[in-house]
């Protein structure tokens, strides 16, 4: 069979996996006694594949891994539907019958291992090469390891759109009644929808995690879903739909599991940007819940299915915004104190105050480990959210961040700054620009009362990100913090390559000090071309402050990281410039992109 073809787009899904679906049985017959393959790249712009009595040629204007890639996926799943091929072209270094003379062979450690050992090795390998393909390529290995994976049900229950229609069907033959792992996302799928629905929904009894993915705007009502629309999944232990920002207040409202309650063993479940009453699942011993904009999502919803899951041990919840300005429960409802002992993680993203007031209000989380809150406010924060809303935590807070030892804050372009502090981390956005130092003196102020501590004496790494080069901001950290890390990066034109002259000298208001002088490192990419002539000034001036000026002199710095920042996606290396800044900064270790600067000429 010979076949040439010039397609413009990606060949495996318009004609390999498409348009020749039909004619599997034909190319694999004609390649089944092949020992060997042959491919010929020619001109940049085709390539051919030759194997057995079948040869494919593929002209492109431009050539990319990726073309082949396709090609060789779907020459190794037609393979993968053909019977095991006959003991004579598979060849079998592992057999009784090898004389003597393969002895070589016979002693190879792969040969040796136990059967259970070599099955261990290529599930630990699977956690990394998640699509079956990858089995199949093994199974042609050798006979021996063609016959213990394809007798192995556990290693094909990883079912993914991405692998193609004839992968998929085979691996469900060879899974048999193993649970399986159902996973389809929208932008790397090679297998139709439909299809793909199709197949999985004759095994709905078998589905241990089921997973969509959709990224581009599709509608979930265009999904084959009458499976799980319709019948119980009773296997189920994992369950994630996502569908496209925005998505959730155009999209018909699914109910699931033909509206009875949702299978007792389910314990995972992630919702973002679908339309689901989480009421009628009447959910229970959940241990991780992650509902991200979520249409007509009620908070008593919420709060029930937290004290029917109260051994729950992650909890993320974000854009509920819809609720801003509503009534939050209904008063007629009583709701008691809910202990949640075991929630670790606890995410709250873009929620309302009064939504975060009352959830706090009700839950007392003795372990937590790591809080993270991402807000949006137009008002000061600290009378609204922080003060208020969060107080009930403080016991929390203190626990998470007793044996903290530094704390980061980031300044992100003038409208957001985070603060990260053990497993606490707080970010807050800023609708009024520019970002004023009042904002955050009110953030510092409730967490230093929230932890119990004072900023003066914990290092802080502060991070400046595309921000204005406002001196206020660097003189407020340097009166009331103790940076010892700064890092400096800009991307859009920020100018703040003019914050390094301030650094260069002692500030002019009162007390009058260095910026920062606790300062033991520097990172930015305020690399030009020429290097930074002000980086170097600025080093020689700290470097050669002394104390009898009156002023105390600033920390020499121990550590310098640096990287280009100029124009254009190709680094410039100034090697002038880098050995300048080993002269100056004598003790500190240098870094260029991420490596450790030793110059290999002075060497």
């Amino acid at each position: 069979m010979e076949l040439d073809c010039e397609i413009q787009s990606r060949p495996t899904t318009q004609l390999l996996s498409v348009d020749l679906r039909h004619q599997l049985s034909t190319p694999a017959a004609i390649a089944s006694g092949a020992q060997n393959y042959k491919v010929t790249l020619c001109s940049h712009n085709y390539y051919q594949i030759t194997i057995g009595g079948f040869d494919i040629t593929f002209f492109r204007d431009v050539l990319s891994m990726d073309h082949f890639q396709e090609c060789f996926d779907w020459i190794s799943s037609i393979m993968s539907t053909y019977p095991p091929l006959p003991e004579d072209t598979v060849h079998d270094r592992c057999s009784p019958s090898h004389t003597s003379s393969d002895a070589k062979n016979l002693g190879a450690p792969i040969d040796r291992l136990p059967p259970e050992l070599m099955l261990e090795i290529v599930r630990s390998t699977q956690k990394m090469e998640k699509r079956l393909r990858y089995l199949v390529r093994l199974m042609f290995v050798c006979k021996r390891w063609y016959t213990l994976l394809d007798g192995t049900p556990f290693l094909w229950t990883s079912i993914n759109a991405s692998d193609g229609e004839a992968i998929i069907s085979k691996a469900l033959q060879r899974a048999k009644d193993s649970p399986l792992n159902i996973k389809f996302i929208g932008r790397t799928a090679l297998t139709d929808r439909d299809t793909f629905f199709t197949l999985v929904g004759k095994r709905i009894g078998q589905w241990r995690s089921f997973t969509v993915l959709l990224t581009d705007g599709s509608q979930f009502s265009d999904f084959v879903f009458r499976d799980l629309e319709r019948k119980m999944a009773p296997a189920l232990e994992a369950l994630i739909l996502q569908g496209a920002y925005g998505m959730s207040q155009d999209m018909r409202r699914l109910v699931l599991f033909g509206g009875d309650p949702a299978p007792i063993g389910l314990k995972d479940l992630t919702l973002r940007h679908v339309a689901i009453d989480l009421e009628d699942l009447h959910l229970k011993g959940l241990k991780s819940l992650t509902l991200d904009e979520i249409s007509g999502i009620v908070f008593d919803t919420i709060l029930d299915t937290l004290r029917s899951s109260s051994l729950i041990e992650v909890l993320q919840l974000s854009g509920f915004e819809v609720l801003a300005g509503k009534d939050l429960h209904n008063p007629d409802r009583i709701h008691h104190k809910l202990l949640l002992p075991r929630l670790t993680h606890l995410s709250l993203k873009f929620l309302p105050s009064s939504f975060l007031g009352q959830l706090f209000s009700y839950i007392e989380i003795p372990c937590l480990r790591t809080f993270d809150l991402h807000c949006d406010l137009q008002d000061r924060m600290a009378s609204k959210l922080l003060s208020i809303g969060l107080r009930a935590q403080v016991f929390t807070f203190q626990t998470m961040t007793l044996s903290v030892r530094t704390f980061t804050v980031t300044l992100d372009s003038g409208v957001s700054y985070a603060m990260e502090m053990g497993g606490l981390d707080m970010l807050v956005y800023i609708e009024v620009k520019p970002l004023s130092i009042d904002h955050i003196q009110e953030g510092f102020d409730w967490l230093s009362k929230s932890v119990g501590r004072s900023f003066n004496d914990i290092p802080l790494e502060l991070e400046m990100d595309d921000c204005e080069p406002d001196l206020s901001y660097l003189e407020w950290f340097s009166h009331h913090t103790n940076v010892t890390k700064l890092t400096l990066l800009e991307y859009n034109g920020a100018e703040l390559e003019l914050i390094i002259p301030f650094l260069a000298q002692p500030t002019s208001s009162t007390p009058v000090t260095w910026l920062f002088p606790g300062l033991e490192a520097l990172e930015t990419n305020l690399v030009r071309y020429d290097g930074n002539p002000d980086i170097l000034k600025m080093l020689e001036r700290r470097c050669a402050s002394r104390e009898d000026t009156g002023v105390t002199a600033p920390r020499r710095l121990r550590e310098i990281r640096l990287s280009y920042g100029g124009k254009g996606s190709q680094s410039y290396l100034n090697r002038n410039f880098l050995n300048e800044v080993v002269r100056i900064a004598e003790g500190a270790d240098v870094y260029w992109e991420g490596q450790k600067w030793v110059d290999a000429e002075t060497v």
